[in-house]
């Protein structure tokens, strides 16, 4: 597989992710003020919405945190990076990778088998299995170790994890 098809759908996941991102913070908004307007003027309260707005919110958590490493906007700690010597910023920097890539890869492995073990319980209310939650940390860590592997692919170590002041302008745009 060569590196523009893994960048295109590296892009793609990207713009995938930002859509569900908006669209589950609108679902969630109006899901909350529909349970408000239930509970208060109607006096009847809707049992399964929190229990859909939680599911909801944990799987934006772990897209929000993949699509954060496709963008490069997490907060970073760079201050080995400016006072290191250059041959040891790229040693740091591939540290630095390898640490974010093995925690990545960990956190799928663990989040597979947590899936596993819960797809028998079901939630009280929605009556569906716990591990369609549980599902968006391996999902979400998978995604995220794609993006990672991808910017270490056609960046380089340096860049994988820390913006180019171009990426920088791009975020900003995007």
């Amino acid at each position: 597989m060569n590196v523009d098809l893994l960048q295109k759908i590296d892009g793609f996941l990207g713009r995938a992710e930002k859509v569900f991102l908006g669209a589950s913070h609108g679902i969630i908004a109006v899901l909350i003020i529909v349970a408000v307007f239930c509970r208060y003027a109607l006096s009847s309260p809707l049992t399964w919405n929190e229990e859909f707005v939680v599911t909801l919110f944990t799987w934006m958590i772990f897209i929000g945190l993949a699509n954060g490493f496709k963008n490069r906007s997490h907060i970073v700690i760079e201050i080995l990076m400016l006072i290191l010597p250059a041959p040891l910023k790229r040693v740091a920097a591939l540290i630095s990778v390898s640490v974010t890539l093995i925690t990545l890869a960990v956190l799928v492995c663990f989040g597979a088998v947590e899936v596993s073990q819960m797809i028998e319980i079901t939630t009280p209310m929605l009556g569906i299995s716990t591990a369609w939650s549980i599902a968006a940390l391996p999902v979400g860590m998978a995604l995220a170790l794609f993006h990672v592997l991808i910017a270490f692919l056609t960046d380089g170590p340096e860049a994988t994890l820390w913006p180019t002041a171009e990426q920088t302008l791009e975020t900003e745009d995007a």
